[in-house]
Parts: structure tokens; C-alpha cells; sequence
């Protein structure tokens, strides 16, 4: 009977040592499990983290640029005003009044440097300095380039081919080539040739270019924080 009864409790034995290694196996896994999650955890707010400081990076330099720039534009707003209501312009014109050297500072600027493609507008204005009948047949010849243009997005100066003619004595054609010099349209000489049989008689034929220069837009860009 004695040995049925040790029997009986060693088998009791073995199964209480299977059950409590059942749960420290449990334990164990369910421990594994959290530590497994936890260094993902941690791995991915760390990487949020570090994603966080290069957005907020970006964003602190931008304010820095945003700041720059209101305080530049308000010392640009002044100097404008004070340019553009001077009484007597750069030209040495008066600027209220309706003269060819008249206007103020803002259009003469816009004279000389336009900012869009006015084909129309720029033969008309050099028509109206040099066709004034001290030059004999007077032609200025150029192509319309409108179409190309107005696809020309970039704020730089670009320069339009363009040719001038005119017939006088030696003096006329001094006069023609000093009314080109003088314009307010920067006008940049490539060639002059004259030709004719006499200093009483001279053509003078000239090749350059004009300018006009593209408003530069303003951009609101975005950026995407990697």
C-alpha cells in the first residue's frame, strides 16, 4: 500500500512540475512578445522623433525667411515710394508732365526694361524716336517673335534682334546713330555699315538688339520632409 501511495504522489509531482513549466514557457513567450514589441515601439518613435526635428528644422527656417523678408519688403516699399515720387525723373524730366523725357521714375523704368513681349508697342514707340522726318526713309525691320515668348517663364533678360535704316548727309546719319544712343530702350549695335556716293548722300544700315525682361513670378512651393 506504501508503494501505491508514493507512486500516486510522484505522479502528482510531474504534473504539478509540467504545469508550472507550462506557465514559466507562457511567461516567458508573453515576455518575449513585449520586449519584441517594445523595441519596435521604440524604433518607430524614434524615427517619428527624428522625423519631427527635420519638419520642425524646415519649418523654423522658413519662418526665418518669411521674417527676412517682410522686413526687406517693407525697406523696399519705402525706397519705392521715395523713387517713384521724386519730382524730376532720371531722364531729367518732369515727372507729372506729358513729355517725351516725362513721366515718373516707375514708368521710365517700365519704358527701358519692359517686363512682357509688346512687339505692337516697341515698334511703335521706335517709330515715334526716329521717324521724325530729319531722316529720310527711316525703316526699322524685326520679326515677331509673340508666340515663342509668351511661353518664356524665366526672369532674365532676353534679347530681341532687331535692324535700323536711315538716309541723310553726314550729319543726318551722326543724328541718327545719336537718337539711337539716346533712347530709354537700351539698344545694343551689332553692326553699322553705310554706303552711299558721297558725304551728302550716306545710308547708314544698322543691326542689334533690344531687350525687354520677364516678371518674375511668385511661387508658394512645397517640400516633402524625408
Amino acid at each position: 500500500m506504501a508503494s501505491k501511495k508514493s507512486s500516486g504522489i510522484g505522479s502528482l509531482r510531474h504534473i504539478q512540475i509540467d504545469k508550472d513549466n507550462s506557465y514559466i514557457v507562457i511567461a516567458v513567450a508573453a515576455a518575449a512578445a513585449c520586449l519584441i514589441f517594445s523595441l519596435v515601439a521604440a524604433q518607430s518613435l524614434w524615427k517619428q522623433a527624428g522625423y519631427n526635428s527635420r519638419v520642425i528644422s524646415k519649418m523654423e527656417g522658413t519662418k526665418t525667411t518669411m521674417e527676412g523678408n517682410v522686413t526687406n519688403l517693407k525697406q523696399l516699399e519705402q525706397a519705392y515710394q521715395a523713387f517713384v515720387q521724386s519730382p524730376t525723373n532720371v531722364i531729367e524730366g518732369t515727372a507729372t508732365g506729358q513729355g517725351d523725357r516725362d513721366g515718373d521714375n516707375s514708368k521710365i523704368v517700365l519704358d527701358a526694361m519692359p517686363s512682357v513681349y509688346d512687339f505692337p508697342g516697341t515698334m511703335t514707340g521706335l517709330n515715334k524716336i526716329l521717324n521724325t522726318g530729319e531722316f529720310g526713309e527711316t525703316k526699322i525691320s524685326a520679326t515677331d517673335d509673340e508666340l515663342s515668348q509668351k511661353s518664356n517663364t524665366v526672369s532674365q533678360i532676353t534679347e530681341l534682334p532687331i535692324n535700323f535704316s536711315g538716309a541723310g548727309n553726314v550729319d543726318v546719319v551722326q543724328s541718327f546713330l545719336q537718337r539711337l544712343d539716346n533712347s530709354i530702350r537700351p539698344v545694343k549695335l551689332s553692326t553699322v555699315n553705310f554706303s552711299g556716293s558721297s558725304e551728302t548722300e550716306l545710308t547708314v544700315n544698322v543691326s542689334g538688339f533690344i531687350y525687354y525682361q520677364p516678371k518674375k513670378e511668385f511661387q508658394v512651393k512645397s517640400e516633402v520632409v524625408e
